[in-house]
């Protein structure tokens, strides 16, 4: 072989080809990025708008619907989902995840604001961003101290906040539970009917009042001097000295009809914090901070400079001012990566121990083992160059890839100590075996390479996490066919040696070596016999195997089924929402008795509550919110979390008022594992249909935390126009909305300037007069006309309409332009997948009208959809492997003696799985896709040298009982380094284990029963195979005799 033949005669030059590649890639892997999972750029497009005072349906028809319409025309998307709340519209807008989400933002963009003119004039402007439904808050910080809640929110908002935002890497930092300044007029509509006012007359007055405008430039000479009109109001004496004219020619203060104060505005979110002591927990509300990262960022960088921030200013604030970290993810990344790391060193020493233990030879050992840190840091390379970062993906793939890195190198190197007994020199012996098995050995590495591929070019949410997977371990394992093919055979050459024996030693070391190889020898015998038997006996060994995989695909039906396995982060989450009507202070009267009961669970540290949750799409409803609960970590406690939050949901069923889902993971960015969507437009049929789902959710065994989006109405106040009194009146109905808007809900109608702040003013009634029926019926509403012995007419709003209570409803989801309805829920004591499956098989037998649905959406559409993919994937992972095997061999039928080594490998992929009681996950699916490049080599290296020895011109048996003895020593040194190599990953220790374990069991598992059936199975077949390509040749032997 041309590259080992050159590494062998230029050493200086091999090793400096492997120098430059380690430096190369420990360059590049100080450049790598930390973070939990790959960086993935979802084409979420967001629209949100607020529509002050306005209900939901009004929402939907006016804001919601208008720009549904606008946006639906542009090409790539996939799907439009909305909801509308009062006073508030949100828009998700998913396109196709080839789309760049740069790009499709600014579609988006583009089309709101050529509509903007036909949107309610009263709105404030939509605001359109790109959406990441992964993003969650990395840190969360609580700020206390002995000041009043306004101080506390100027100092977390002025001193703490601007400072966060300004390190690299900060997304966005949302202020929760604040108390923020404003200057709050109170009108008393009493005083205003004496008066002869209206809510306008004030308004007016307060904008006139409060303004400066810039006059323009003076000349003096030689310079210019600005000139400003200055008007803005600095201090609410200020504003209570406004001067206001009256109908009735009298000028009054705005103090004479109005409270004026500096207020606090209405508390829309809170957060509460409770922290375990000695003697228990104190929870008590705080003022939080929610910290999430730019898409792409070092989340472990970006987390240290924060606290490093924190740090700093802990020295600077008063010393009354704490800051706390309440809640960090960047731990269990650190933690996760480190794990990750921790075990592929482990599993490096054990594939490299499994090397030593065939050889009893250290000098081979150390070459061998070279080829794993050569290989992998030169990866880093590859890594960078692509835009990689060291995550968990990445990680794991390198970890998995222990095992395959030091495959070729024990190839080479065991057939290189094979040639040195036969008495060659070191030169020979190691060009000779490399060029014996390099077609092999290369065979083999293409078949593992061609299998990551489909993998990194699939479609869909899977492929996107996997890319950087399939493409790392591809790439690791090509650097080390490069080793194998010039390190290795070059640092043979030079100091590999033929050791004389070590029988008899004393050394404990190789008195082990010396046992496992008299105990290989045994094996080696049996497997003689064994081959010789099945090759008398073909077609009982070909329907034994037949049997195994049928068992196999019998094993697959009982097995478990979900999308991603869930990771014990040592947390938990309680996502809240109590009735639609309820006020911030109901809703936390609630949650203080689930927080209440969760303290008494000894495993819990912290409890740090939200109501209102995260403003980060501008709009939170004081009904709903979570509930963080910090665990202690795994080695303290007997308990996993999954097992854990049944307890906590045993005891938070009992509270009234309140529904609660427990899970390990936040709301927020997605939705309950198991989310069924009931689509169609007659409100009636689709409350039908969906009351029909939600039972077989209930009745469905596994199913908890049932919940869905029928929620009870809210009241609402509907002040019906008598048009023509109104028209006759010279009531403009703009106005009247307009005035009923201002006095209820208030309006901001300009802002105090204090030194380098400003505030809003708002306007409104006094709060005891506009809670009831009858404050409304009196509100005096202004007329355009000129009525005879009226100044300055208005009239009492009940004179113009009628007030009905209706009830409407508080939220209004729609899917694709239709109106919808979902059910959702978590699953307990089954696998997820399997209990979606089993509602979804029982909601098909519903009787549905033409234009109804129902559909899976979030985790288990995803789901469908990326196993969708992954079987894709298979299918040409498969069929690659046929390309390089008959490119390879020159052969067709070779490639399917090799294959059938594929289904051999499932027999043990399944069993490992439900060994250890795993389900088949997208994790797992992976697992099954790399056994198929993995499995192939062993019938590799049996069938090459098969073949080698019969172009040598041995018979058919002759060959195969000498080439099977022969290869059974590789073969099971490279099956057993890379079982050995995956073991700390299927052992499932340390932080994020469940995301690494299934994948490691599939393999192991796979390799173990292939590796045992292939050494009997492959041969039979081969034989079986050849004895059918020569009945062609006989048939016209006998035609011509």
């Amino acid at each position: 072989m041309i590259l080992a033949d050159v590494s062998i005669k230029r050493p200086v030059f091999a090793a400096m080809m492997i120098v430059a590649l380690l430096v190369l890639g420990w360059t590049s892997f100080n450049r790598l990025s930390v973070e939990l999972f790959p960086d993935v750029d979802f084409p979420f497009v967001v629209v949100t708008t607020v529509y002050p005072g306005a209900g939901a349906e009004s929402v939907e028809i006016e804001v919601t619907r208008e720009i549904e319409d606008a946006v639906n025309p542009i090409s790539g998307i996939e799907r439009i989902t909305s909801s509308s709340t009062e006073g508030f519209s949100l828009i998700l807008v998913e396109f196709e995840l080839e789309r760049n989400s740069l790009d499709a933002a600014q579609e988006v963009r583009d089309k709101v604001a050529a509509i903007r003119g036909e949107l309610p004039v009263d709105i404030e402007d939509p605001i359109v961003q790109r959406f990441d439904p992964a993003a969650q808050p990395v840190l969360s910080i609580v700020i206390s101290g002995d000041r009043s809640p306004r101080e506390l929110t100027y100092i977390a908002k002025e001193n703490v906040k601007k400072r966060i935002e300004n390190i690299s890497g900060i997304g966005s930092v949302n202020l929760l539970g604040g108390y923020e300044r404003e200057i709050q007029v109170e009108l008393d509509l009493d005083l205003l009917k004496s008066y002869g006012l209206t809510p306008f007359d004030v308004r007016n007055v307060i904008v006139s009042e409060n303004f400066e405008l810039p006059g323009g430039r003076l000349k003096k000479e030689r310079s210019e001097l600005l000139v400003r009109t200055m008007g803005k109001v600095n201090t609410v004496e200020d504003l209570k000295d406004f001067i206001i004219d009256t109908p009735k020619g009298r000028f009054i203060k705005l103090s004479d009809i109005a409270n004026i104060s500096d207020g606090i505005k209405e508390q829309r979110s809170l957060a509460r914090l409770g922290v375990r002591e000695e003697d228990g927990f104190e929870i008590r509300r705080a003022i939080s901070m929610d910290i999430i990262t730019q898409s792409g960022a070092n989340v472990v960088d970006v987390a240290d400079a924060v606290k490093e921030e924190l740090e700093q200013l802990d020295q600077e604030l008063p010393d009354d001012i704490i800051l706390t970290v309440v809640q960090d993810r960047s731990t269990f990344t650190r933690d996760a990566v480190h794990d990750v790391v921790i075990n592929l060193i482990y599993g490096g020493i054990l594939a490299i121990l499994t090397v030593f233990m065939f050889l009893a030879n250290i000098r081979s050992t150390i070459i061998t083992g070279i080829a794993i840190p050569v290989s992998i840091i030169a990866t880093f390379t590859f890594m960078n160059a692509l835009g990689f970062t060291l995550n968990f993906m990445t990680l794991l793939g390198l970890s998995l890839a222990v095992g395959l890195l030091i495959d070729d190198a024990i190839v080479v190197i065991e057939n290189i100590y094979r040639h040195l007994s036969m008495g060659k020199s070191g030169a020979d012996a190691a060009s000779d075996a490399t060029s014996e098995i390099g077609l092999a050995v290369t065979a083999t590495t293409f078949a593992i390479v061609v299998v990551f591929l489909p993998v990194a070019f699939m479609k869909g949410i899977a492929g996107r996490i996997f890319y950087s997977f399939g493409m790392t371990v591809a790439f690791s394992v090509l650097v080390s066919l490069f080793v194998a093919f010039t390190l290795t055979p070059m640092l043979s050459s030079r100091f590999l040696k033929e050791e004389k024996s070590h029988k008899g030693s004393r050394n404990p070391i190789f008195i082990a070596t010396n046992a496992w190889n008299r105990a290989f020898g045994w094996i080696g015998d049996i497997y003689q016999h064994m081959l010789r038997w099945s090759l008398d006996h073909r077609w009982a060994i070909i329907v034994l195997a037949t049997v195994f995989f049928v068992g196999a695909l019998a094993l697959y039906q009982v097995l478990g089924f979900e999308f991603m396995p869930r990771t014990d982060e040592s947390q938990f989450y309680v996502n809240f929402k109590t009735a639609p009507e309820s006020t911030i202070e109901k809703t936390e009267a609630l949650v203080k008795k689930a927080e209440s009961i969760i303290s008494e669970f000894p495993e819990v540290i912290t409890i740090y509550s939200v109501v209102g949750g995260s403003e980060t799409m501008g709009q939170s409803q004081v009904n709903e919110g979570y509930i963080y609960a910090q665990m202690v970590p795994m080695d303290e406690r007997d308990i996993s979390a999954q097992e854990f939050i049944i307890d906590v949901r045993k005891a938070l069923k009992d509270i009234a008022g309140i529904k609660m889902a427990v899970a390990l993971e936040p709301a927020e960015g997605g939705s309950a594992p198991i989310n069924f969507a009931i689509r169609g437009e007659s409100e009636e049929r689709l409350e039908y249909y969906t009351e029909a789902v939600d039972d077989i959710f209930r009745s469905t065994p596994g199913v908890v935390d049932v919940d869905n989006t029928l929620t009870k109405v809210k009241p609402e106040v509907q002040i019906e126009i008598d048009r023509k009194k109104a028209a006759d009146l010279g009531v403009n109905l703009q106005e009247l909305a307009m005035a009923v808007r201002i006095l209820v809900e208030g309006e901001k109608v300009t802002r105090l300037r204090d030194e380098d702040e400003e505030y809003d003013i708002l306007l409104r009634l006094k709060p005891d007069q506009r809670d009831e029926i009858d404050d409304l019926e009196s509100f005096m509403i202004p007329s355009r006309k000129e009525i005879a012995g009226m100044q300055d007419p208005a009239f009492p709003l009940s004179r113009l309409a009628k007030f009905v209570t209706r009830g409407a409803p508080p939220e209004i989801n729609r899917y694709d332009r239709q109106r919808y309805y979902e059910v959702s829920a978590n699953a307990a004591g089954r696998f997820v997948g399997n209990v979606r499956s089993e509602i979804e098989v029982r909601a098909d037998s519903i009787d549905l009208r033409p234009g109804y649905s129902i559909q899976q959406i979030g985790e288990g559409e995803w789901q469908k959809e990326s196993f969708q993919y992954l079987l894709e994937a298979l299918i040409l992972a498969i069929i690659f492997i046929y390309l390089v095997l008959a490119s390879q061999f020159n052969s067709f039928f070779d490639p399917v003696t090799i294959m059938t080594s594929l289904p051999l490998s499932l027999i043990g992929a399944f069993l490992g799985l439900l060994i250890f009681n795993s389900p088949v996950s997208i994790i797992s699916f992976i697992g099954v896709i790399m056994l198929m490049g993995l499995v192939t080599k062993n019938a590799i290296l049996l069938i090459d040298f098969i073949k080698q020895r019969r172009e040598a011109g041995m018979d058919r048996r002759e060959a195969i009982m000498e080439a099977g003895p022969i290869r059974l020593r590789p073969i099971m040194m490279t099956a057993l380094s890379l079982i050995l190599g995956m073991t700390p990953l299927a052992l499932a220790l340390g932080p994020g284990a469940e995301l690494r374990a299934p994948i490691a069991r599939v393999v192991i598992g796979g390799m173990i029963s292939s590796t045992f059936l292939t050494l009997i199975v492959i041969p039979v077949v081969y034989t079986i195979i050849d004895d059918i390509l020569k009945w062609p040749g006989k048939i016209v032997r006998r035609i011509k005799g």
